[in-house]
């Protein structure tokens, strides 16, 4: 039997290791659009700090054949892969195309920049000084805060008189009728975050989808020279003031679907060969971006994978066999009482999340100088919050609950309890592997396993420093989660998947009940309460903790049905999830 276990685990890892390393090639074989175009990466050194940046080449660009370069910036806490897609397509179509990690993300160092581009200047000032890039016609383009940013490119006035086009993507150019540039803007149909919910031109609530608000701003009825004017037919140029052109697209997506759903790509596909005509013959709708994040996901299915069978591993080496044992038999009933304690910590928790993630935020930032990740910031004071409801109620019924088996739940945090430091070492062997792995073939494949916005990324020595500070809550809140599900969702009768199933619902319900009722009202009255950048990132960021949870949920139950113990995979969870939120988060500079 347990040669056969073995063999079944070597068969899993050699799967999950060739899931990885061929969903990574196919990553990079599509970034590079099918070997006619070179990516690299660069580390370009400015007056603030050092950007990380990464440029697109068409092959047949030389000093001889110049080509016009488009400089794209992610928004908020993005890092540069975010705008991969659009670069990838932007080349295909012969233009030179970079984009950036800005300062304080990813990549970039840490630092406060001089101006509001956030290294963008340097990333653009290396692109026009490329003999085969043709610095008089140039364009920027911005997805939301990166609108910002290639606005402080522009008022930079550093070489900026080859900038032709600007494009505004998931929210409005700050751009004015001085402005010697071609206009366009694509905002989605449902498109409301970071947005008041009134016109700051007319003073009223619009009641109105997000582009149909967007028409009516100031800046757009300013480029055109129309200030009566409150809507503006979609897909329609227009001539503005100073004899430039300006379009408005729209489409059914939203802020953060704005790079990646075909119908928004396409709209910078139309607006860049408008403007700044390249000899190609592709159409618009000639896309192949989806096959990245195709190779995205096989590679992150390989990923995750590869943790059972390394875990499993490990456990079988005579320094972690002590940990290993057997899981108790089921106890608990699906009965009235269960789903009650099942669904209010997720109420509780989706009641207060408005309030704990910005709150907590603004606390934190202002509290503890030393926890740098603004946006983690929040999640970690939420999920205090979260620890706090489900302790509180386990010791209530503890005190009260004549149905429960006390001596049970004593039992269960008893077990394993002597072997938490090698659990903690486990863990750690186990991020070490995964962490070396993701480097090796980041470095041999190009490409990242990144989708959505999941992205594992090397950290810098100074992102390794707020990982170990930040390490010490996430142990202790997915130690407490651990406890409780572990304890309580194993239920007498039902198959084994239910325990991982019932896992993942709970974990993911308080995020899924936010989300939805915030949605049902974008939908019904097209007025979202997401009205500044922080709650937008955070939103973001919850889409991105159900993600998660689909394999977290899977590692917990694995690892409790391998030793008894809730403790080896509640350290494991933690590990990655503070890996997966402090390499790709905004880290507050030092000034």
């Amino acid at each position: 039997m347990q040669k056969i276990l073995q063999n079944r685990r070597r068969v899993v890892a050699c799967v999950a290791l060739l899931m990885l390393f061929l969903g990574m090639l196919l990553t990079n074989f599509t970034l590079s659009a099918f070997g006619t175009i070179q990516r690299n990466n660069l580390y370009l050194e400015g007056s603030d700090g050092v950007v990380h940046a990464e440029i697109f080449i068409p092959q047949d660009a030389s000093s001889e054949d110049k080509r016009p370069g488009i400089l794209c910036s992610t928004g908020g806490t993005g890092n540069l892969e975010v705008m991969e897609n659009i670069c990838l397509e932007l080349a295909r179509r012969g233009y030179v195309v970079i984009t950036f990690d800005p300062y304080q993300v990813s990549r970039s160092e840490t630092v406060k920049g001089s101006d509001g581009s956030d290294g963008g200047t340097v990333a653009y000032q290396h692109l026009i000084s490329l003999d085969y890039v043709d610095a008089d016609n140039t364009g920027l383009l911005g997805h939301s805060a990166g609108t910002g940013r290639i606005m402080g490119i522009y008022q930079s006035g550093i070489n900026t008189s080859g900038i032709k086009a600007m494009y505004g993507l998931g929210a409005v150019l700050g751009a004015t009728p001085d402005m010697e540039v071609d206009v366009g803007f694509g905002v989605g149909s449902f498109d409301l975050t970071s947005l008041p919910k009134e016109d700051p031109a007319t003073s009223t609530a619009t009641g109105t989808n997000g582009a149909e608000y967007l028409n009516a701003k100031a800046s757009v009825n300013a480029l055109i020279g129309q200030d009566s004017k409150d809507t503006y037919e979609f897909n329609a140029w227009y001539d503005t003031v100073n004899g430039h052109k300006m379009i408005f697209y729209s489409g059914f997506y939203g802020h953060t679907l704005a790079f990646m759903v075909p119908w928004s790509i396409e709209s910078v596909m139309d607006f860049f060969t408008t403007v700044l005509p390249t000899n190609t013959t592709l159409e618009n709708s000639d896309l192949i971006y989806l096959w990245k994040s195709f190779g995205a996901v096989v590679a992150l299915i390989g990923f995750i994978m590869l943790i059972l069978p390394l875990g499993s591993w490990l456990l079988d080496r005579k320094f972690f066999a002590s940990l290993k044992g057997t899981a108790p038999e089921p106890a608990g009933t699906a009965n009235l009482p269960f789903w009650f304690f099942f669904f209010l910590p997720a109420i509780l928790s989706a009641l207060i999340a408005n309030w704990a993630i910005f709150e907590g935020q603004t606390w934190i930032d202002a509290n503890i100088p030393f926890m740098r990740a603004g946006r983690t910031n929040g999640f970690i004071f939420w999920f205090a919050c979260n620890a706090t409801i489900t302790l509180v109620i386990l010791v209530l019924r503890f005190m009260f609950d004549k149905n429960i088996d006390r001596n049970r739940m004593k039992m269960h945090l008893y077990t394993g309890a002597k072997g938490f430091g090698k659990a903690l070492i486990l863990g750690a062997v186990v991020f070490a592997v995964l962490y070396a792995v993701i480097m090796l073939c980041t470095q041999q494949f190009g490409g990242e396993p990144r989708f959505w916005r999941i992205h594992h990324v090397a950290m810098s020595n100074e992102r390794i420093g707020q990982f170990l500070i930040y390490l010490v809550p996430y142990l202790f809140f997915n130690l407490v989660a651990g406890y409780a599900q572990t304890l309580g969702f194993r239920i007498k009768g039902l198959p084994k998947w239910t325990f991982t199933f019932l896992i993942l619902a709970a974990s993911m319900l308080g995020s899924a009940i936010y989300l939805g009722n915030l949605y049902v009202g974008v939908f019904s009255t097209g007025i979202s309460p997401v009205n500044s950048a922080a709650k937008s990132r955070a939103v973001n960021a919850l889409f991105t903790n159900i993600y998660c949870y689909i394999y977290t949920s899977k590692i917990q139950t694995y690892f409790y049905n391998k030793t008894g113990s809730f403790y080896v995979g509640s350290i494991i969870n933690g590990i990655l999830l503070c890996w997966l939120s402090l390499g790709m988060e905004l880290l507050t500079a030092v000034v």
